[in-house]
């Protein structure tokens, strides 16, 4: 089992040389209660960060889930990516190893070709180095449904936000064809990587972190630059009143207009988003 909220391997942990800051925020998230730790082989420090902080907190890490994910499209680079992953999370084994941003139907082809990426992740199951196996992808949900419905995995992870919510069909689609297979479901991007925020809606977090939590997620993946962001989002995931449909479907009617600028969260959207 997993706390509603996880700790993204973005903000602060997509750095590189800032030892002490990541120690904070990965242990105010652990010491919050915090079990689901996020990180990738293109987020820069993240895995050592994670290493170096669970070697030093031996006690903690029997009880946490470490998730990493490879990029890679190929058997030989996947295998690669998965030894400088264990090599930095300073482990021998990692809880759930992702296929990372699949977007494209050439994606799913490579992947799933002889020689390609899956071949590595399920040997890597199949010797014990990686517990599960999922993919990731917040591009194309109809690509995201295919890889979903077609691979081998046990989990997806996805954007679970507001404007998700009125369009493209992560939310209506993919995450009910998840459940059908009896995947876990993580949510990512519930602030549409900050855009939502700088919007002149007046959004809150607790507005944004609310309506991804009450979507059939089994936890919302936040990076977090700060001690003061994890317990803030930790706060909200531990609301005892969930967000309701009524709730729900007002907030997506008040940011509809804003899916048109949704552009894969890309920061030069912003001045759009501001008008």
């Amino acid at each position: 089992m997993v706390a509603l909220f996880g700790l993204g391997g973005e903000g602060i942990l997509r750095t590189f040389d800032q030892d002490a800051e990541a120690e904070k925020v990965i242990g105010r998230a652990s010491n919050l209660g915090v079990t689901y730790f996020d990180s990738a082989r293109a987020y820069a420090g993240s895995e050592s960060y994670y290493g170096r902080y669970f070697q030093a907190n031996r006690a903690v890490f029997d009880h946490v889930v470490l998730a990493s994910k490879s990029g890679a499209r190929n058997a030989r680079d996947a295998r690669q990516d998965l030894d400088a992953t264990l090599a930095s999370l300073e482990v021998e084994t990692i809880d759930l190893w992702q296929l990372h941003d699949v977007r494209t139907d050439g994606d799913l082809n490579e992947i799933s070709a002889p020689g390609g990426a899956l071949e590595a992740f399920l040997e890597a199951k199949q010797l014990g180095r990686v517990r599960h196996i999922g993919v990731t992808g917040h591009y194309d949900s109809a690509i995201l449904l295919k890889a979903v419905e077609t691979l081998p995995v046990e989990s997806v992870l996805l954007p679970v936000n507001v404007l998700e919510g009125g369009a493209r069909g992560f939310i209506s689609t993919v995450i009910p064809a998840a459940r059908r297979r009896g995947m876990a479901v993580v949510g990512m991007k519930a602030f549409g990587k900050g855009t939502l925020l700088a919007s002149a809606l007046g959004l809150t977090t607790t507005d944004l972190l609310r309506y991804a939590l009450a979507q059939d997620v089994d936890t919302v993946i936040v990076g977090c630059h700060n001690e003061g962001e994890v317990t803030e989002n930790v706060r909200i995931a531990s609301l005892e009143a969930p967000m309701d449909k009524s709730e729900q479907m007002a907030l997506v009617n008040r940011t509809r207009k804003l899916v048109p600028f949704l552009a894969h969260y890309r920061a030069d959207c912003l001045s759009s988003l501001m008008t």
